[in-house]
């Protein structure tokens, strides 16, 4: 219980620092009273649905990274590397798995069910970033195997899980695009970077933290590029049900 409050605290407390700045510079205006306790539930749908995956996901992880898998990893020279080079190495592993993943949802009708609801995001910002279904929520976690295949301890995937927080509210920011972000795009997700993903539904920008595999594998669309004006914002009018939350 200790550890579950903490992780919402991490949740709630990084959004609302990042919301400060949101709200001093938006890039568009939202009506957040309207919008809050509707996106707050919903948040807090998808919230309990990653707690659970979480939680029911750690038999799966020590299954698939059992005693003789270790051990067999221990004869290759990775696991003889320090632990921050091996960080480095679980998150381009993880941001790789989640990029085919994400990217596999987008071309397959299956497959993007799961992502469905999170395309009916009304307007960004960064509490909205947070509507996953349940389906997503189990998928994603897959790609978080590397880090216990990789022996990153859990003192350090405290951090991780924080990280991971914090660029999930940070990519769904409603803030004006700023010129150090243009240099910040060669290799870091931004704001404006991701919002095309959701302008641009057919599967653009599908990176969730680095800009490496979209550049490498032809998705990536530079905002500079893009009239948004022209382009259409998430679903439209889609009911969302409970098939839509739940994601099959």
């Amino acid at each position: 219980m200790r550890d579950l409050l903490i992780k919402l605290s991490m949740i709630f407390i990084s959004g609302v620092i990042l919301w400060l700045w949101e709200i001093r510079t938006p890039f568009i205006q939202i009506e957040y009273k309207a919008t809050f306790l509707k996106d707050f539930g919903t948040s807090l749908i998808s919230t309990g649905f990653t707690f659970v995956i979480i939680y029911l996901f750690a038999p799966v992880i020590n299954l698939i990274a059992s005693p003789l898998i270790k051990e067999s990893l221990i004869a290759i020279w990775i696991l003889s590397l320090p632990v921050w080079i091996r960080v480095i190495i679980a998150y381009l592993l993880s941001d790789l798995s989640s990029y085919l993943l994400h990217r596999a949802m987008h071309r397959n009708q299956f497959l993007w069910l799961a992502h469905h609801w999170h395309h009916s995001i009304k307007s960004l910002w960064w509490l909205a970033g947070q509507k996953i279904s349940l389906t997503s929520s189990f998928l994603f976690q897959f790609a978080f195997i590397w880090f216990p295949l990789l022996y990153i301890p859990p003192e350090v995937m405290i951090f991780v899980f924080l990280h991971n927080t914090v660029n999930s509210h940070w990519t769904h920011l409603n803030i004006k695009r700023k010129p150090w972000m243009r240099v910040m795009e060669w290799v870091y997700c931004t704001p404006s970077l991701h919002s095309l993903h959701h302008y641009q539904a057919q599967g653009k920008n599908l990176g969730v933290m680095f800009t490496f595999f979209d550049r490498i594998f032809g998705t990536y669309v530079d905002p500079d590029t893009v009239d948004r004006n022209q382009e259409q914002f998430g679903l439209g009018d889609e009911p969302v049900t409970l098939k839509t939350i739940l994601g099959i």
